[in-house]
């Protein structure tokens, strides 16, 4: 169960770092739209509207406050995990901290358009 957790909470925890650059529209797609299964099968004037459609969706209000929702949902159970995580075993909050420092400072790169140093 453990395991679980901390898995769950890690690939928790590199969407939300991945997550927060698409809303202010990096990353691939409109508004950090990716596709997913069935994207490339669509054609370039398929992509280009839905691109457009989703660039507007992503101002919308509602789609905002749901995007607030589910990233603080998000952080809460990232918490919640790296809480159990130390619970469980004391020594891992360093690595979580670690983990967390890399992570903020490659989103700061990824904000400022730098490439963060490996």
């Amino acid at each position: 169960m453990t395991c679980a957790i901390l898995s769950l909470g890690a690939f928790s925890s590199l969407h939300a770092q991945d997550a927060t650059p698409r809303q202010h529209g990096g990353g691939p797609g409109a508004g950090g739209f990716r596709g997913g299964p069935g994207f490339d099968s669509l054609s370039q004037d398929e992509k280009d509207k839905l691109k457009a459609a989703m660039e507007k969706a992503q101002q919308d209000p509602k789609v905002k406050e749901a995007r607030e929702k589910a990233e603080a949902a998000n952080k809460e159970m990232r918490d919640a995990a790296n809480a159990a995580a130390i619970a469980a075993d004391p020594s891992v909050e360093p690595i979580l901290k670690k983990l967390e420092d890399a992570r903020a400072k490659a989103h700061a790169a990824h904000a400022t358009g730098d490439q963060p140093k490996q």
